[in-house]
């Protein structure tokens, strides 16, 4: 089965979403995603654009619903009698300006979102990341028919430990992501600044966003910023690299971050890091370090933070379980399953 799937540009998104490992998937069940860059695709004729675009048993849009080209795509869709279905891992309809103001207004604009809300309802339904998602989108749209994948981000289960990975010989905290999370690294600076004050041997570092300045100014040898990367694959080997003895995901309470995908949480996972994070939105329920996940979230950042840094046992108990929590999202199968499902 072929599938196209148009994207503005091919970014870190898709990475995610098609570039899963296929290799365990019998050859007759494989599904061939063909991604298109409408940067790319606009410049073809039209009759060429077309024949590329829809050579396939239907159409993707990634996080894509170009005000001035989505209509028109949809009209050629249904010359060429294929389904187009919108797929989405945020909840666009209703951005934060903590993503930042120059995004902010982008995806806020009225030409914006009446573009998104004429693909979600022309479609022949959306495609949702994750459940908390759906139900958000449900409630906008009830008429529109939500598909919701069964995970997003792919983790590779391969058996390993904690030990498999290479870590610093000096304590090391870590916390990647964009500038667009400033205000959830923010909400543990507090904490970090106690950590750091307490513990003169821990070293934190961010990776693809800036340090606090607080904490910078304050521990200026113990606090630095790894430069951005290009790729996504070089991302993640990068992050597998770093040696981080624990990794922090926390999240501000909105309705936009309690639709966000667990991506981040698996990705640590993925290079070796056991996490603390947030029990909200994605991370419910993501194992923590004790079996008692109530009492766990009732301890202080700081706290969790020294236990898992100061207790080699607790940090690698951690990980197994979070190992083990992860193997959820590692049958490609699945993934291609639910993908050739909605084809019919």
């Amino acid at each position: 089965m072929k599938i196209s799937v148009l994207c503005e540009t091919i970014q870190a998104t898709q990475s995610i979403a098609y570039f899963f490992d296929q290799s365990l998937v019998p050859d007759d069940q494989k599904v061939k995603f063909q991604l298109h860059a409408w940067a790319e695709l606009k410049h073809l004729d039209t009759f060429s654009r077309y024949l590329t675009l829809f050579d396939c048993e239907y159409l993707i849009l990634s996080r894509w619903y170009s005000p001035d080209h989505i209509h028109e795509i949809l009209r050629e869709a249904r010359k060429n009698g294929k389904k187009v279905f919108l797929h989405l891992d945020d909840f666009l309809f209703s951005v934060p300006k903590s993503i930042g103001i120059k995004k902010w207004r982008h995806y806020s604009s009225a030409k914006m979102l009446e573009a998104l809300y004429a693909a979600a309802e022309l479609s022949d339904g959306i495609i949702a990341s994750t459940n908390l998602l759906a139900n958000q989108i449900n409630e906008i749209l009830p008429s529109t028919e939500i598909f919701v994948l069964p995970y997003w981000r792919h983790f590779d289960n391969r058996k390993y430990s904690c030990t498999d990975f290479i870590k610093r010989v000096y304590p090391v905290i870590g916390y990647m992501g964009t500038q667009t999370h400033a205000d959830d690294l923010e909400l543990l600076t507090p904490d970090l600044d106690q950590v750091l004050h307490r513990n003169p041997s821990i070293v934190f570092e961010t990776f693809g966003i800036d340090m606090p300045k607080l904490l910078f100014e304050k521990y200026p040898n113990r606090c630095s910023t790894l430069d951005k990367v290009e790729s996504y694959e070089e991302f993640q080997s990068v992050l597998s690299s770093l040696g981080w003895w624990v990794a922090l995901a926390p999240l501000t309470q909105n309705i936009f971050n309690y639709c966000k995908t667990n991506t981040k949480f698996v990705e640590y996972i993925q290079a070796g890091i056991p996490v603390i994070a947030s029990n909200y939105g994605p991370y419910q329920n993501t194992p923590t370090i004790s079996d008692n996940q109530i009492g766990d979230q009732q301890c202080s950042w700081l706290e969790k933070i020294e236990t898992v840094i100061f207790s080699k046992v607790s940090r690698n108990l951690l990980y197994e379980r979070q190992i083990r929590y992860c193997s959820d999202f590692s049958d490609p199968n699945v993934l291609v399953g639910f993908y050739r499902s909605i084809a019919c």
